[in-house]
Order: structure tokens, then C-alpha cells, then sequence
């Protein structure tokens, strides 16, 4: 009886059968439903048998019919009775067990299932395209649970055709599937099948159609999962996957947890609660097994680098995550919830935070990693830390703006403009946009003062619970100094002419033991402490670790193929504190209370601009740039600020030694402050930019950008400069020693008067 379906199910599947003429194609119609009609109960007696080449001729056949048309499809769909018993046991993949032989060892037989063609008889549905028949037989559970949750077991082509299929006829947005029904369809046995197969490294074509319908599927609201406009979702389903991914292995599992959590924070939030990776590296066996898969990525062989890169890559997947947050949607989503109670007690608003600081990454653990003595640990650290500060950054503002636009649609009047001129020099408001609270005349508020009100006590909250969690900026000052002190590019230690205004001078005839920490790989161990032999014995490999080490460098900070370190390490050094500068930046901007005092960041200027890299020079006057914004408003710092024209010089190096656009402006706006500092000047712009029209190269020479054109002009013209900084110099101290000396004057003055008051 099989064969004879066999031969029915090539016949009517034929394709000269359906582009013959009109009359043979009626005459097979014809024949397909009259074994719908009559035969039916045959085929049931044929399913119904243990021979699985009857069922499979049976389910073929019935495959066959409906890929004719929508009208036979129609028709089975409407006669066959999809709740048989046996049906769940058609889709099951089954594997004939080892027989043994006498004499001969084993044989193994072969696999034989049904399978196969149950896939093809329930797709065969869905070939069709008719909407209302789609939505309609999406509804039998029997059939495409069972397609589905066996998808990882099948051969690529089934699961080419499987998933081409739906993803052409069901995920398309003009598909009428409603997204209820859609979510049903992928459930979570049918997510995790899916993943497997992404997860696959050998499924090849087959792994990235799997990880193109998971993106569709948990990404897309209309396919029920993600939440959206009025789609409640189901966010069960997908904290269940995320948590099988495994995105410290498999390229597309990363990316599909990363597309998951954008813009759905109260996902990252869970996530980062139930983070599923070690931090601290040991020396269990599963642990570095897991390590070892993920080093062959990068061919990093050596088991000394095994902990340490692995601990880095979990910090960077943490930070992929943070990174992808959407600031905005995240206050929106904290807003919308907040009407019948305190905003500071939301979930919404914890969860938020959670995305900033994960709960694994504590206080400790971040200085750890961002003093561990592997440079590729304190990459991913520092990559952590400044991913974090970026979306406080971001947070604080949009809620700053929010406080704004309340203000605003109470009617108050601002004064913030007038402010940033009042307690910033002139020079720094022509360049940039300061972010300054409003300064809001307080008359006549609206009934809406409340509101206001509670916003300004949650940024307050906000940023007090953030920076609790991190790190001291003290660890950010060692890093800094640490890397400073060992390379002679950027010294903290200044000339004669350019004393510490703020940070005390630190004994260097004593070592300390607690600042005897490896930063950046850069502290050496003396020489009678290396044993020669290991030394000898690792030069061999030295290089290509360094090569390797390279390579995860790029991977943390997901450097394009432009960015190029010419395989010096001392390049990477260089990377690794140009974004020390950066992270230092957003803490300025972020915690600037905790800097008061703390650190004279002028005295990291170099003399020679040459000696650094472009994006090394952005990051430093970038820091720079905020720490005078910081310092305009800050008692505490406002003697650095007041003795900016004592860094005249290498900041004039800056402005006649760079020819990019950023750098030049930065440096332009640094040294008029500089010059505005000495207080000679009265504040008169015009009369400093005329002394800068006789500076060479203060007005952009394309020439000179060829061959040493910049090093000869600065050495040709360094008389002229330094003069010219010889002479602020001058003018400043002279001023700032007259007011000293009218100061105490003006003191022996009321004291000799209280005196003389006395007496009387």
C-alpha cells in the first residue's frame, strides 16, 4: 500500500501536472479530491500503522494534495482530523538502536522516521500563502509544535525549508497572523530549538537563517514577544532564552542578546540581576573549558592569558549591553509609571539603575579589575566604567531637561544664560554648550511645583545611588598618575615655573606599598628579580602574545580595522590612557564634587603635542576643556583656574601644532582662558586674539602639513613663544603678588583700626 501512495504523492506533486493545460490539471485536481472524499479513512489506517513507510507515504501524499492549490488545501484542512493521537508521535525523530551480530561486531543500522514528511505535510500549509487558511491551521498545536520543537535535530534542508517558509509567509509585516497567535507559534521550547541552531558553529547558512527569524521574532512587537504599543508581550519567554544564550561563545547569541535588551531596559535590568558569567577567574575545570572554546576564537593558546581574558570578555559583554540602553525610552518608561506613587520607589526606576551598575559589578570587584595587573582585565573594566558613566551622563541630562520643560510650562522666567556668563570666563561660552542647572525665578509658580520639585529630588537620588556604586575617582587619579609617571610623553611631574595648586606634593624618597600596584602592565620588576631562564624561555612566544593581546584589545573596544597600533604595545598603552582621560571626563561631569581639590590635571600636559596620537590629544583636551567648566564653579579648584596662564606654553603647542579641526579649537579656547587668567587683560577678547595674530601657525597653513613643516616652525618660532609665555607668566604672578600684598594690607589695616577702637 505504500508504494502505491508513493506513486500517487509523485504524481499529483509532479510539476508538468500543474503547468500542463487546463484539463490535465483538473483531471489531477480531480483525482486529489476524491481521495480526500473517499480514501481518507484509508490514510488514517495507514498513519495509524507502526510502519513508518507507510506513514510517510501517507503524509506525503497528503503534502502533495495540498500544494495543488488553496481549494484542496482548503478541503484537507476542513476534512482531516488534526487531533489524531498518532500525530504527535509522527513528528518525532526516532534513531533504530545498535544490533548486534554474531561474529561480526555491530551493525548499525539505519535512522528511519516519519518526520520528514510530517515537516512536509504541515509546511505544506503555510506554502500556500491563503491568510485565513494560515491563521486557521496555525491554531493546531499538534501540528506545528511538533515542527517546531524537533527543528534542531533535522537535516539543513528541512530546516532551510521550515524556517524560509515562515519567515516569508508569517513574520512579513503585511502578514494578516495576528501577534497572539504568532507568540504561541514561537514558544519557548521552539526559542530554545532556534538557539541552538544559531548557536550551531557548523550549521553554517542554516546557523544564520536561525538567527535571522530569532531576531524577527523577540525583537518585532507584532510577533508578540517584545512588548510594544499596545502589546503586552511576553517578557517570560525571552528572560528564558537570554538566559540560555551563550553569548561569551557564539557571535550570534551576543548579538541577539544585545538586540534584545535595546531599548527594553527593564530586560537588561533582569538580566544583569541573574548575570550568568564568573567574574573572579578560578581554576575549576568547566570554567576554563568554557574559557578555552572562547580563546581558540582568538587563538590565544597560552594558559597564563586563560583567566584574565576571560574575566575581561564578561566585563566587555556587560558592557555591549549597558551601551545598547535607550536613555530616553528608559526616563520615559519611568514616568509613565510613577503617577500613583513616589518616582524613587518604581521598579521601573531601580531597574534602571540596575542597567547602570549591574549588581554583579560591585564597588570592589570594578577597582579590581581596573588595578589588575592583566592590561586586558583593565581594558574591559575601563570599558565598563566608562560605558556606565556615558549612560549616567545621558540619564542625569534627559532628566535635566525634563526639570527644564517643567519649569518652562510653569511660566518661570530662566536665568540660566546670564549664569554660565557670570561663572565661566570668557572664551569658554564661545565653543561649546554648557550643560548649567537653571537658575529659575521662583514667583508665581504653577500648581505643577510638586512635580517639579520630585523631579529634582530623584536626579538627586539618582545620583547619589549611582555614585555609591562607582569607583572611587581616587582610582581613577592612581591610573592616571601611575601611567603618567612611567612613560616621559606626559609627566605629572611639571618645570620649576609650574608648582601643584592642588594635590600635595608626594614623598618620592619612600616606596609605598599600597601604590605598588601593576597599572597598565607598565611597572617593570627589577632586574635581579627576573629569573633568566624563564626569561629566555618565554622570548620565543613573547611577540605573538603581544599579538593576541592586541586582538582582544580591539575586540573590547570594537575597534574598526582603521584604528591601528602597529603592533607596539606601547601604542596600546597609549589607547588604554587616552581612555583614562575620557573616563575622567564624564566623572567630572558626573561626580564633580568628588574632584574638588583632589588633582591639578593641567600638570599632565605634554610639552610636545607630536608625541601623542590624534584621538590621545582629543581625550586630553577634552578632559582638559571639562575640568575648567568644573573648576569655573568650584571654590575648592578655582586656584588651578586662576593659574591656568602658568601652562601657557604647552597649551600654545597645541594650537600651532595640530592641523585638526577639534584639537585646534580646543587648544584655541584653553589658551585664551589662560591668557584671560592673569587678569591683564580685563577680560578683553579682541586684545588677546590680536596677540595670537603674531603666533606662527595660529592661522592653519595646509603647506605646512607636508614633510616636518609643523616641527620646524614650532623650532624656529620657539623664541617667539616662549617670550610670549615668559611675559604672561610674568604679568601674572606680578598681579596676583600686588593683591597679595594689598590683602594683607587691607588686614593690618582693620586690625591696627580695632586696635586703635580698643584703645579709645
Amino acid at each position: 500500500m505504500s508504494f502505491i501512495l508513493s506513486l500517487f504523492s509523485v504524481i499529483l506533486g509532479h510539476p508538468e501536472g500543474k503547468s500542463r493545460p487546463v484539463s490535465v490539471r483538473r483531471l489531477l485536481d480531480g483525482l486529489a479530491r476524491s481521495v480526500i472524499e473517499d480514501k481518507l479513512d484509508d490514510i488514517y489506517v495507514e498513519l495509524k500503522s507502526q510502519d513508518t513507510r507507510r506513514q510517510s507515504a501517507a503524509l506525503f501524499l497528503l503534502a502533495s494534495i495540498v500544494k495543488r492549490g488553496m481549494g484542496l488545501a482548503s478541503e484537507v484542512a476542513k476534512r482531516f482530523d488534526f487531533k489524531l493521537p498518532v500525530l504527535s508521535k509522527l513528528s518525532k525523530l526516532f534513531r533504530v538502536q545498535k544490533v548486534k551480530k554474531a561474529g561480526n561486531g555491530c551493525n548499525h543500522g539505519r535512522k528511519r522516521s516519519s518526520r520528514k514528511a510530517f515537516v512536509e505535510f504541515a509546511i505544506s500549509f503555510v506554502e500556500v500563502g491563503n491568510p485565513r487558511l494560515l491563521r486557521w491551521i496555525l491554531q493546531q498545536k499538534e501540528m506545528f509544535s511538533g515542527v517546531l520543537r524537533g527543528l534542531a535535530n533535522d537535516d539543513a534542508d528541512t530546516v532551510i525549508t521550515v524556517l524560509t517558509t515562515l519567515h516569508n509567509r508569517v513574520l512579513r509585516e503585511d502578514s494578516l497572523v495576528p501577534p497572539g497567535l504568532r507568540s504561541v507559534l514561537f514558544g519557548s521550547a521552539t526559542l530554545e530549538q532556534l538557539s541552538l541552531i544559531s548557536g550551531n558553529p557548523m550549521a553554517g547558512p542554516v546557523a544564520d537563517i536561525a538567527h535571522d527569524v530569532l531576531l524577527m521574532v523577540c525583537t518585532d512587537p507584532q510577533n508578540g514577544l517584545m512588548p510594544g504599543a499596545g502589546l503586552k508581550g511576553n517578557q517570560k519567554w525571552l528572560l528564558d532564552l537570554m538566559r540560555k544564550l551563550k553569548p561569551n561563545k557564539v557571535a550570534h547569541h551576543k548579538h541577539l542578546l544585545l538586540a534584545i535588551v535595546k531599548g527594553r531596559p527593564n530586560l537588561c535590568s533582569v538580566y544583569m540581576d541573574e548575570f550568568p558569567y564568573n567574574l573572579e577567574p578560578n581554576a575549576s575545570t568547566s570554567w576554563l573549558v568554557d574559557c578555552y572554546i572562547f580563546l581558540r576564537e582568538l587563538m590565544l593558546v597560552y594558559n597564563n592569558l586563560h583567566q584574565n581574558i576571560a574575566a575581561g570578555f564578561a566585563i566587555s559583554l556587560v558592557t555591549d549591553i549597558i551601551s545598547t540602553v535607550d536613555v530616553d525610552a528608559a526616563v520615559a518608561t519611568i514616568f509613565a509609571h510613577s503617577s500613583d506613587e513616589s518616582i524613587a520607589r518604581t521598579k521601573e526606576l531601580h531597574g534602571q539603575l540596575k542597567c547602570i551598575i549591574p549588581r554583579a559589578f560591585t564597588r570592589p570587584v570594578i577597582n579590581k579589575g581596573l588595578l589588575h595587573s592583566n592590561i586586558l582585565v583593565k581594558h574591559g573594566t575601563l570599558r565598563l566604567v566608562l560605558e556606565s558613566l556615558k549612560l549616567l551622563n545621558d540619564l542625569l541630562t534627559s532628566m535635566e531637561t525634563l526639570i527644564k520643560d517643567s519649569v518652562a510650562k510653569q511660566g518661570a522666567v530662566s536665568f540660566e544664560e546670564g549664569m554660565v556668563n557670570l561663572q565661566n570666563p570668557p572664551g569658554l561660552n564661545s565653543l561649546t554648550h554648557l550643560d548649567m542647572h537653571s537658575i529659575v525665578d521662583r514667583v508665581d509658580l504653577s500648581p505643577d511645583k510638586a512635580r517639579t520639585e520630585e523631579l529634582r529630588a530623584l536626579k538627586i537620588y539618582v545620583e547619589s545611588e549611582i555614585r555609591a556604586e562607582l569607583p572611587d575617582p581616587q582610582v581613577f587619579l592612581k591610573l592616571l598618575i601611575s601611567s603618567s609617571a612611567k612613560h616621559s610623553v606626559i609627566g605629572v611631574k611639571r618645570p620649576a615655573n609650574f608648582p601643584d595648586v592642588a594635590l600635595k606634593k608626594s614623598k618620592t624618597d619612600k616606596s609605598s606599598e599600597s601604590m605598588d600596584i601593576l597599572i597598565s602592565g607598565l611597572d617593570m620588576l627589577p632586574a635581579d628579580v627576573i629569573n633568566e631562564d624563564a626569561k629566555n624561555a618565554n622570548a620565543v612566544t613573547s611577540t605573538d602574545e603581544k599579538k593576541d593581546e592586541m586582538t582582544v584589545v580591539y575586540d573590547i573596544w570594537e575597534l574598526t580595522e582603521d584604528t591601528s597600533f602597529g603592533n607596539k604595545s606601547k601604542d596600546v598603552d597609549n589607547f588604554f590612557r587616552s581612555k583614562v582621560f575620557d573616563v575622567l571626563k564624564f566623572s567630572l561631569r558626573t561626580m564633580p564634587i568628588a574632584f574638588e581639590g583632589s588633582f591639578d590635571f593641567f600638570k599632565i600636559l605634554p610639552d610636545n603635542p607630536a608625541d601623542l596620537s590624534i584621538d590621545h590629544q582629543l581625550s586630553l583636551l577634552s578632559l582638559l576643556f571639562e575640568y575648567v567648566k568644573h573648576s569655573a564653579g568650584s571654590r575648592a579648584s578655582a586656584g588651578a583656574i586662576e593659574a591656568m596662564y602658568r601652562h601657557l606654553h604647552p597649551l600654545i603647542n597645541f594650537l600651532i601644532c595640530s592641523q585638526v579641526k577639534d584639537i585646534h579649537d580646543q587648544a584655541y579656547t584653553l589658551v585664551r582662558m589662560a591668557m584671560i587668567s592673569t587678569g591683564a587683560f580685563d577680560q578683553n577678547i579682541s586684545e588677546i586674539d590680536a596677540w595670537f595674530e603674531f603666533l606662527p601657525g595660529y592661522i592653519k597653513d595646509d603647506n605646512l602639513v607636508q614633510g616636518n613643516g609643523i616641527e620646524a616652525l614650532r623650532s624656529h618660532f620657539a623664541v617667539v613663544i616662549s617670550f610670549l609665555c615668559d611675559a604672561v607668566s610674568t604679568i601674572g604672578n606680578n598681579l596676583y603678588s600686588y593683591l597679595n600684598q594689598m590683602h594683607q594690607f587691607l588686614l593690618d589695616a582693620d586690625f591696627n583700626n580695632g586696635k586703635c577702637e580698643n584703645a579709645g
